[in-house]
């Protein structure tokens, strides 16, 4: 029978009726369904999806008419996720509600070292908006380096950035997690947040539109750090040029610059054979 924390944990995340998906740590996404009857799992995925097909299979073992845990798949963009692996329970909370001072409707101890953050909305938004607000508060490597750069609103950097994601799950309360033998325990929990008061406590940071096969006027600063690592493997003797290559490589695929783009500027500036270049690449990406 659903505890009192889990029902209120259930009733803030959806409305009735909304189906998703539950899973455990040892198994993927077991099954899909509806409200209240999945609360047993370890794990539930945040938001509302599609109970009728799959907008987007991709695998053999997918079919178009059964439903499945994936963003495409998502139908109601009500919650967002946030998680940190460092630090005591404590301070964990104290990051949320002293240095960013995100709002948040229910902290679920993860039974592992995390705590769980969830933030439901009053009400579904776009998942144009949905996206623009979870890439703010968790923006890439790359982007955060941007945001160093001009002086912009670097995010909540403490957080697991796969969190951005609308099909993420979260610890169900009042489940022993089997990896740990621990009870995912609430340690809070509230009611829905009003948009306004979650957008009063972030910024919204629009992110530059990177394009294959080149540099953008926005992608200045790093283009400049790129030219640099190249400039070195141009330079670099016989001798030492795979292992100058895979560093180079390794530096692209850290500034999130597609593998396409990387093998033309690595082949761009050295004279190493192409399925050399092309198999440090495949290693590294």
């Amino acid at each position: 029978m659903a505890t009192k924390n889990q029902l209120k944990m259930l009733d803030i995340m959806f409305d009735k009726d909304d189906f998703t998906g539950t899973s455990s740590d040892s198994q993927r996404w077991s099954r899909c369904g509806f409200l209240p009857d999945l609360y047993l799992h370890e794990l539930i995925c945040i938001n509302a999806i599609d109970p009728e097909c799959d907008h987007n299979p991709t695998r053999e073992y997918h079919s178009p008419d059964k439903p499945r845990v994936s963003n495409a798949n998502v139908i109601k963009h009500r919650s967002f996720l946030l998680e940190f692996d460092n630090g005591s329970i404590s301070e964990q909370i104290r990051l949320m509600e002293e240095t960013y001072r995100i709002p948040y409707s229910a902290a679920i101890f993860s039974g592992g070292k995390s705590v769980h953050f969830l933030i439901s909305l009053e009400e579904p938004i776009s998942k144009v908006k949905y996206e623009a607000i979870a890439k703010s508060m968790l923006p890439s490597p790359r982007e955060l380096e941007r945001r160093k750069i001009q002086g912009l609103w670097l995010g909540v950097q403490e957080a697991d950035t796969a969190c951005k994601n609308a099909c993420r799950s979260i610890r169900m309360p009042d489940v022993r997690r089997a990896a740990t033998g621990k009870m995912q325990e609430i340690l809070y929990i509230g009611q829905r947040i009003q948009l306004v008061n979650l957008l009063e406590s972030i910024e919204i940071i629009p992110e530059p539109v990177y394009t294959t096969g080149e540099f953008r006027p926005s992608d200045e600063w790093i283009q400049k750090k790129v030219n640099d690592k190249l400039a070195e493997l141009k330079a670099t003797q016989k001798g030492g040029r795979h292992l100058m290559m895979t560093e180079v490589v390794w530096f692209i695929k850290k500034c999130d610059i597609d593998i396409d783009t990387c093998f033309s500027l690595v082949r761009a500036n050295t004279d190493l054979p192409t399925h050399e270049i092309q198999n440090t690449i495949r290693a590294t990406y």
